[in-house]
């Protein structure tokens, strides 16, 4: 294997671990972002 393949697939498990990070992160958020602004509309209503 040379260099080149070595610092490829690096490349490419980074890349694969970003994305899941961030679709992590954004499934996480969306639900509480929800939540949050219900919080805020509940809190006018009171």
């Amino acid at each position: 294997m040379s260099s080149f393949e070595i610092l490829e697939r690096c490349v490419a498990n980074g890349i694969r671990l970003y994305l899941t990070f961030r679709v992590l992160i954004i499934v996480a958020w969306l639900p509480w972002k929800r939540d949050f602004r219900a919080v805020q509309k509940l809190a006018q209503i009171c």
